[in-house]
């Protein structure tokens, strides 16, 4: 009777997965290659409840993980991003907006235990480890192998997003370019005869074309007025995802107005010497 409960209960969390991520996500979760387990597809399921669009993200970011360790890190970030939206939004709000009182009652956050305190040992006999500060810190070279373990495992996750959704860079532009300095400055410590980093060509490690791009989609916006991100890409022979990028912080920027697939500018006219 347990299993016939929990397998329904699976099912019922596949569907729900499913049903904002795509059929081709139900054939991943089902797929005998699959790399997250049941429990965490219940977990995911919860996630695609409170924020379908994360949820979306992290089916495809877990197909291209490349181990089972890599996928449930992921499922747990998205997890714990599901419990703050919960924290700050309110189950109030969250049930009026039909998320189920089960999923928020599984995505609340749980109250740190009270540490008990330990009672004392005799410190062992060991050898005396040198540490090395880091950023301020003192880090003991026996947590090092740790540390590292962590940052890999970090970078395959930031790989498998970056693999299935390009577009999140682009929005996170500042951060990846921070990461991007940090491992640079890391690979020249450990290998002193690595070759320099490239030049920045651009502000913020953009492209050339990144300015006139953003141009040409503004006169284009102006011009057709309402549109779609296809009609623009068409008219400027451009790269349908760079231009959505584009679109997007106009959005953000209250120049452009999305209603489902339909754009509408709503910045400012050009002047008559611009017209001319």
């Amino acid at each position: 009777m347990r299993t016939i409960e929990r397998d329904g209960a699976y099912a019922r969390a596949v569907d729900a997965i499913a049903e904002v991520a795509g059929p081709e996500a139900r054939q991943a979760l089902l797929a005998r290659e699959t790399k997250i387990t049941q429990q965490e597809v219940k977990q995911l399921a919860d996630v695609a409840r409170v924020s379908p669009k994360t949820a979306k993200e992290v089916v495809k970011a877990v197909q291209l993980a490349k181990t089972p360790k890599a996928a449930k890190q992921m499922v747990q970030l998205a997890v714990e991003a599901a419990q703050k939206q919960v924290a700050t939004v309110g189950s109030g709000t969250l049930t009026e907006a039909g998320v189920p009182r089960a999923t928020l009652a599984r995505l609340a956050l749980k109250p740190a235990a009270p540490k008990v305190a330990k009672a004392a040992r005799a410190p062992a006999v060991q050898e005396t480890v040198p540490e090395q500060p880091l950023h301020g810190e003192v880090v003991p070279t026996s947590m090092i192998d740790k540390v590292l373990s962590e940052a890999l495992g970090n970078i395959e996750i930031l790989e498998a997003y970056a693999r299935a959704t390009p577009g999140l860079f682009e929005l996170h532009r500042e951060a990846y370019d921070a990461l991007k300095d940090a491992c640079l400055r890391l690979i020249k410590l450990l290998d002193p005869e690595a070759p320099p980093a490239p030049p920045k060509i651009a502000p913020q490690g953009r492209s050339p074309d990144y300015g006139k791009r953003t141009q040409a989609v503004e006169q284009m916006a102006r011009k057709l007025h309402r549109f779609t991100c296809p009609e623009i890409a068409k008219h400027l022979g451009d790269d349908r995802r760079a231009v959505k990028l584009v679109l997007t912080r106009k959005v953000k920027q209250g120049m452009v107005k999305k209603e489902g697939t339909v754009y509408t500018w709503v910045g400012p006219t050009p002047s008559v010497t611009e017209a001319s």
